[in-house]
């Protein structure tokens, strides 16, 4: 099992300062422990039996706390009238490559992108220290949960060229099929891929880092 680091101080610094409630400091903690918690189930696949075992509780427990998560979190953002903002940002990052002195011209004016300057202020306050530093956690997990998979990948294909022999012992020639002899060892790459591909950063984090890549802040369209 690749160890794991649970606990981030300057996180749950930024949790704190924003007061009580949900907010995105929070939100995106129980989203990182939650795929934490499936790496560390990962650590404990050592052949197609745990392997089934991290299956169902992948689907019986995180599928549900996943979509509990967005939940809260798509209601902070409709709660806070961000949701058109991150939407923009999405679109100017877009824009940016089709033409990136209009793009930025626009930005000038919220008002011409329809943003409003008061809620854009509250938004770069509330996430431009705290989204970069959840980035950078999540690589740290993505990496844990690579070296978890590749330790797996060995028990796979262990498991396969014994399932391979035992099949030859009984006259059955012929390459095995994974999905019917080690449908859980070679499906849970698979089953996790949304949660570590889309869930774990959230669309409107990845439109913010755009933005922010493009134009530095959105607060008067004024580069950092």
């Amino acid at each position: 099992m690749i160890p794991r680091v649970r606990f981030w101080p300057v996180l749950v610094l930024l949790v704190v300062g924003t007061g009580c409630g949900d907010n995105f400091g929070s939100i995106m903690m129980a989203r990182m422990n939650c795929a934490n918690e499936v790496v560390d189930a990962f650590g404990q696949v050592v052949d197609e039996e745990s392997a089934q075992r991290v299956t169902d509780l992948y689907k019986k427990r995180y599928d549900k706390r996943l979509e509990s998560i967005k939940k809260r979190e798509d209601d902070y953002i409709k709660a806070n009238d961000y949701d058109r903002i991150f939407s923009r940002m999405g679109d100017y990052a877009a824009d940016v490559k089709q033409n990136a002195n209009e793009a930025a011209k626009n930005w000038q004016d919220l008002k011409k992108v329809r943003v409003n300057p008061e809620i854009a202020a509250r938004l770069e306050a509330e996430v431009s220290d705290l989204f970069p530093i959840i980035l950078k956690e999540i690589e740290k997990i993505k990496t844990r949960k690579d070296l978890e998979l590749k330790r797996i990948d060995g028990v796979y294909r262990e498991a396969l060229a014994q399932k391979q022999q035992e099949l030859a012992a009984q006259g059955q020639a012929g390459p095995v099929d994974p999905k019917e002899h080690l449908p859980a060892l070679s499906g849970l790459e698979a089953l996790t891929k949304k949660l570590f591909d889309d869930d774990l950063v959230p669309q409107h984090v990845k439109n913010y880092s755009e933005f922010r890549a493009v134009n530095g802040t959105f607060v008067r369209g004024k580069r950092k």
